[in-house]
């Protein structure tokens, strides 16, 4: 009987194979891009491509193409619309040697490996597209896992030292397959590293070749020194799964329950998956050589491996790390993690009024300008100071009370002339003293919304087409915006429109780029919006024409499904580098604000706090 799945049945047809670019990273690393389908070809099966891009990484002796790796690569190309790049770790598969052979492939050279990786993925000057990709995911396995963890860790430490000088990375998704806790090594088990032990040959895939490559003493003891009880200092925006082999005979599978303790810091901070029957590999442990082995050990019918005759059981990996990185969940994960600006909630009750939420309280990891950078410390963009809301149509006294109580005396209504048509005023914002500008960003008069939506019904992501047009046409709403965070500081204020969702999201977008917050915080965050329109749906007027009709109530993608908002708003920041520069070029060429009024912004926009001193801990030693 095959077993139930907490993910989507497990698909074991083959997917076309994308294109693919063999490069090298600069220091001797060799690696395959494999790039979305979706770029090359309007079939509607294929996901929207966007700019994110996954680290996949291998094990002991390993290289870029065993077990899962190139199948997840091509599913995730297919079926997520994500880049991937798998790489060689030095000293495996066609990348140079380590840098020293009486040392080996240590922990610290792999250490070396992700971060070029990283800086490779993220500089478009470095990497052969062009493309300043955002890091989404890194998926390891066994070896390649714990350095992984460590990885994080290391980049954490840098960002609490809040050295202005030293580049971090955030990754928001990290899938650990096979990893060690505190199982012992192959090599401890055996008692093979006594004191005369100067190293031992395995087989190693090498240029092309399966050889034996010398494993000298100092590259076994830096494994085994790892100590993983320090993942529990990974925060909670750093969303893991683990995924391991019921049958794994290299690595307990109790040390994945070990990783979920430690790792289950908030809700769905962590997902434990067990493939069933499989091993360290994610093979089975039969061989299969007639129909009576097929039906005994491979009811499900799973591909059968050539070279070891064993079931393959990779096909569930995949498929479970691809249900993993599905979009909704992501967001799910984002919302628990992030639901709460220190000990304040990010969302506000307020009476009438849906969605109503601070959009600061993020940690720039690339701040637009340095001057607000110190040694020590970490900028934020600031809370309590910008809010965004659905429409605030019908909000009562009470509401209106509440949001004097946050210091707000002014709301930026950005709705059309028609979606405000037949509003009443009971006058509780008045009696409150907020003033409310009505400032519509689409001009109905020349851009029809019912235009934009029959320019965006022929394409395969409709989103994208609104997006631009918000782009366009919002110039004078948004430069009354930036003089209000430029002149008025201290005074905290909310931006609405009908839904919340795209004209908001689009203006709230550009604030959050121009103080320097990541792009996958800006999706993410636009993607949060999705909660408090379901709550607050059945209140928005049915009037609301620009975002109706240009919707058609939601985000249509390829395939007319609902695309999810985090992925509109992916594409919305890769036309904003496109199409107009970056958010510099777009607030002066577009705006028409000079470098000083940008700074000044910037200013405004952002605070810095000290961080607390930590120590990275490699190993035991």
């Amino acid at each position: 009987m095959a077993p139930k799945l907490g993910y989507e049945p497990v698909d074991t047809n083959d997917v076309p194979v994308p294109r693919e670019l063999e490069v090298s990273v600069p220091g001797g690393i060799s690696g395959t891009i494999a790039i979305p389908h979706g770029v090359d070809s309007d079939d509607v099966r294929w996901a929207t491509p966007t700019n994110r891009m996954v680290l996949i990484l291998h094990g002991q002796m390993g290289h870029r193409d065993y077990c899962y790796q190139k199948l997840l690569a091509h599913r995730l190309a297919a079926y997520r619309g994500m880049y991937s790049l798998r790489i060689d770790f030095r000293g495996c598969g066609s990348s140079d040697d380590y840098a020293d052979p009486k040392i080996g492939r240590v922990v610290e050279s792999d250490l070396e490996d992700i971060t070029r990786s990283m800086e490779f993925i993220t500089n478009k000057a470095l990497n052969p597209l062009g493309i300043d990709f955002v890091p989404s995911a890194i998926i390891a396995h066994s070896r390649g896992a714990v350095v992984m963890y460590l990885w994080a860790l290391q980049q954490e430490d840098i960002l609490r030292r809040g050295d202005p000088n030293r580049k971090a990375f955030r990754v928001p998704n990290l899938v650990s397959c096979s990893a060690r806790y505190n199982s012992l090594t192959i090599f401890e088990k055996h008692d093979i590293i006594d004191d005369d032990f100067e190293g031992v040959d395995m087989n190693c895939l090498r240029y092309g070749k399966t050889q034996l490559v010398s494993v000298p003493r100092q590259e076994l003891v830096s494994l085994i020194d790892v100590d993983l009880t320090c993942v529990k200092d990974i925060p909670e925006c750093w969303s893991v799964m683990s995924v391991y082999g019921q049958e794994d005979d290299v690595v307990a599978p109790n040390d994945g329950a070990q990783f979920s303790n430690l790792l289950n810091r908030c809700r769905h901070s962590h997902h434990l998956e067990i493939i069933k029957h499989a091993d360290h590999n994610f093979l089975g442990l039969h061989h299969i050589e007639n129909d009576d082995d097929m039906e005994d050990h491979n009811p499900e019918g799973l591909p059968i491996d050539k070279k070891s005759k064993l079931v393959n059981y990779r096909y569930h990996v995949a498929s479970a790390i691809s249900h993993w990185l599905k979009p909704e969940n992501e967001l799910l994960r984002f919302l628990h993690a992030n639901l709460r600006i220190g000990d304040l909630p990010r969302w506000k009750s307020i009476d009438g009024v849906f969605d109503f939420r601070d959009i600061g309280g993020w940690r720039l990891l690339r701040p637009t300008f340095s001057d607000k950078s110190v040694f020590g410390s970490s900028v934020h963009l600031r809370s309590g100071f910008i809010y965004r809301s659905a429409c605030i149509k019908s909000i009562s006294a009470q509401g209106a009370e509440a949001v004097k109580n946050l210091g707000i005396k002014t709301i930026y209504d950005l709705r059309s002339s028609q979606e405000t048509d037949g509003d009443v005023d009971p006058g509780y914002l008045v009696h409150a003293r907020i003033k409310r500008i009505s400032s519509p960003v689409i001009d109905v008069e020349r851009v029809s919304p019912q235009a934009i939506a029959r320019n965006s019904s022929s394409s395969s992501s409709a989103s994208s087409h609104v997006y631009e047009e918000i782009l366009q046409e919002n110039v004078q709403p948004l430069r009354v915006i930036f003089m209000h965070i430029k002149d008025k500081p201290q005074e905290p204020f909310l931006i609405t429109c009908s839904n919340g969702r795209d004209i908001t999201g689009v203006t709230v977008m550009l604030i959050m780029k121009l103080a320097g917050v990541d792009a996958h915080t800006i999706a993410q965050e636009h993607g949060l919006s999705v909660h408090g329109y379901q709550a607050g749906q059945s209140q928005i007027t049915k009037t609301n024409v620009v975002e109706r009709v240009a919707t058609n109530g939601t985000i249509k993608g390829r395939k007319g499904q609902a695309e999810p908002l985090s992925i509109a708003m992916f594409k919305a920041l890769e036309t904003l580098e496109v199409r107009y520069g970056g958010i510099l070029s777009y607030m002066r060429n577009h705006l028409g604000f000079v470098e000083s009024e940008i700074r000044e912004i910037y200013g405004s926009l952002v605070t810095t706090a000290r961080n607390p001193s930590v120590n990275f801990p490699v190993c035991k030693i």
